[in-house]
C-alpha cells in the first residue's frame, strides 16, 4: 500500500505518525505521482502556503480528479480547510470536495487535549493541535467523529477524512482508521 503525502513543510508528519504497519509512503511533488499512490494525506499548519503548494506544482487538478474517482484522502489541519466546500474566507477556493463549513479563527495556538472517539475505542486519543481549523457546520450525510470546545474537529464524508489535529507519538489509531479507509477501497 502507497500513500502519497502533500504536506506543507515537507515531512510535517513524524515517523511515529505511521504505527509499525508497512505502508510506504512518498512525498507527492508533482502531479504524476498523485495517480500512482493508493491513498494521499494533505497536511498543513499554514493554510495559505499549503494552498500555494498545490497550485505552484501543479498539485491541485489532478488531486481533485482522484478524490472525485474515490481514492481515500485525508485532510489534517489545512488539509481540512482547503477539502471543504465552504469556507469562512470565501476567497480561499481549492479543492472543496467535502460538504462541511470550515473556520481558522477562535482556537489559536498550540495545544493539547485527550479526546474520545468512539471509532478509536474507549481510550483517549491525545490530540495535538496547532492554530487549527474546524469545522463549523456539516451536510445530514457526513459523520461527526469528534468535538474539541464546541468546534467539529473530525469528520468523515465517504473517502474524505479530516481532522484538526495531529497526534502524540506513540499514537497510532487514527492512522489505522485511515488504513481501514484504504482497504475498504479495494473491496
Amino acid at each position: 500500500m502507497q500513500i502519497g503525502i502533500i504536506s506543507m513543510p515537507d515531512h510535517l508528519l513524524p515517523d511515529h505518525f505511521w504505527g509499525d504497519k508497512e505502508v510506504t509512503t512518498i512525498q507527492v511533488t508533482g502531479p504524476g505521482q498523485v495517480v500512482s499512490v493508493d491513498a494521499l494525506v494533505l497536511a498543513g499548519t499554514d493554510i495559505f502556503a499549503l494552498q500555494r503548494l498545490l497550485m505552484s506544482t501543479g498539485l491541485l487538478e489532478p488531486v481533485l480528479t482522484q478524490v472525485k474517482k474515490g481514492i481515500p484522502i485525508w485532510g489534517i489541519n489545512a488539509g481540512l480547510y482547503l477539502m471543504a466546500k465552504h469556507k469562512s474566507d470565501s476567497s480561499l477556493s481549492s479543492l472543496d470536495v467535502m460538504d462541511v463549513t470550515a473556520g481558522r479563527d477562535g482556537l489559536e495556538g498550540k495545544f493539547s487535549v485527550s479526546l474520545y472517539i468512539q471509532a478509536f475505542g474507549f481510550e483517549p486519543v491525545t490530540a495535538v493541535f496547532n492554530n487549527p481549523a474546524y469545522i463549523t457546520q456539516v451536510e445530514p450525510h457526513v459523520g461527526i467523529m469528534a468535538y474539541c470546545r464546541g468546534r467539529i474537529i473530525m469528520a468523515r464524508q465517504g473517502n474524505m477524512l479530516a481532522s484538526s489535529f495531529f497526534t502524540e507519538e506513540g499514537e497510532t489509531r487514527p492512522f489505522n482508521y485511515f488504513l481501514q479507509m484504504i482497504e475498504e477501497n479495494f473491496d
